[in-house]
């Protein structure tokens, strides 16, 4: 009897599967993920893949691609991982900001020399400015930028939150199933509008942050829409359905680049660059120094551009015969001289003393030498 009690479950098992069409695949193991989420993770991977090409312009070599795939990969399997272990999002995003500032050394900051490999205090120090300041060094550099250099923590930083954002929305569940498939497509197009807003006027490449991107969000689109109304069944076989999505994924590419073309022009393509302006850097400009020969006496020489004899400024509210220090060039960087780095007041100075003392002075037009 105890060899014929497990042959009833068997064939209810059978009959059961034979009633439903359908057959549940168990995993391995928990951690390894299903087919659904193998989808999901290889979209957001080619999506990321696709946005961070919007650097290509700014940076050069391909070095910005390879850290910025690094980044995604990171944060793909860290939210994967923790998603698995029942962790909160929180959790993955934790982690992969620890994960930044240990790898963002050794990955982006190897220019600066063998010290910023070690996750010491300067190099998180370095990695934590170049994340919130890099930008505008970025959008205020002549491009293309090195492709070695520091700025390299923009696309790691990039990567990582393009990871985070693909494959955590795209297990967020809301009740609406168009808004949970079009959550993490939307996600990455804002991702690839990102890094196209820190780029060049000129676009990389249309073919890729066009039509590929388009392609891969609706196919992305289309499967996590099927998935989500999978209760609902149509009246076409499913190799009808998957060639007209096809047809339809190939007619919208094939269209994307021409009338894109046709609808707008380069300078239709709104970039951070138009908006920042660079800092005053006084470097850029010549030294007062280099025509002190218009302010000092010729001896009977003539020049029609010194100035030697001619009024510049009056000063009233100090003794005749005071000193009057207007700027000062206390500063030599091996070529030219310079003003100081910090601010000095103005001060008046008297032969007798020696010494400087502050006074409030008012100047204007006249004769002064």
């Amino acid at each position: 009897m105890s060899a014929a009690g497990p042959a009833p479950r068997s064939r209810g098992r059978r009959r059961n599967v034979a009633a439903t069409g359908t057959r549940t695949r168990v995993r391995s193991h928990a951690l390894l993920p299903d087919a659904a989420t193998w989808t999901d993770l290889g979209f957001a991977l080619a999506l990321s893949t696709v946005a961070l090409t919007a650097f290509g312009s700014s940076f050069t070599g391909s070095a910005y691609l390879v850290v910025g795939v690094l980044g995604t990969v990171v944060a793909v399997l860290v939210t994967h991982l923790t998603r698995a272990a029942g962790w909160p999002f929180v959790s993955a995003v934790v982690i992969s900001l620890v994960l930044f500032l240990l790898l963002g050394g050794p990955l982006c900051l190897r220019s600066l020399g063998d010290t910023s490999l070690l996750p010491g205090p300067s190099t998180l120090a370095e990695v934590v400015d170049q994340a919130v300041f890099g930008w505008k060094d970025l959008l205020t550099t002549l491009p293309p930028v090195d492709g070695d250099g520091p700025l390299l923590v923009l696309p790691w930083l990039a990567g990582m939150l393009a990871g985070l954002v693909g494959t955590g929305l795209a297990n967020v569940r809301v009740r609406r199933p168009w808004l949970s498939a079009l959550l993490p497509v939307l996600g990455m197009t804002l991702v690839l509008s990102g890094a196209i807003l820190l780029g060049v006027r000129h676009p990389q490449s249309l073919l890729l942050q066009g039509t590929l991107f388009a392609g891969l969000a609706l196919s992305w689109l289309a499967v996590r829409a099927r998935r989500a109304s999978a209760a609902v069944q149509g009246g076409s076989r499913s190799w009808v359905r998957g060639a007209g999505a096809v047809a339809m994924l190939a007619l919208a590419a094939g269209l994307a680049v021409p009338a894109s073309a046709w609808l707008t022009e380069d300078r239709d393509r709104a970039v951070a660059r138009d908006w920042v302006e660079p800092p005053f850097d006084i470097g850029r400009y010549p030294s007062p120094l280099a025509g002190f020969r218009k302010y000092i006496d010729l001896r009977g020489r003539t020049n029609n551009s010194n100035v030697y004899d001619k009024a510049l400024f009056d000063v009233d509210g100090v003794a005749p015969g005071t000193r009057v220090r207007i700027a000062t060039m206390d500063r030599y960087d091996g070529m030219v001289w310079g003003p100081p780095t910090t601010r000095s007041p103005v001060r008046a100075t008297t032969p007798s003393s020696g010494s400087p003392r502050p006074s409030t002075t008012r100047s204007t037009a006249g004769r002064s030498r």
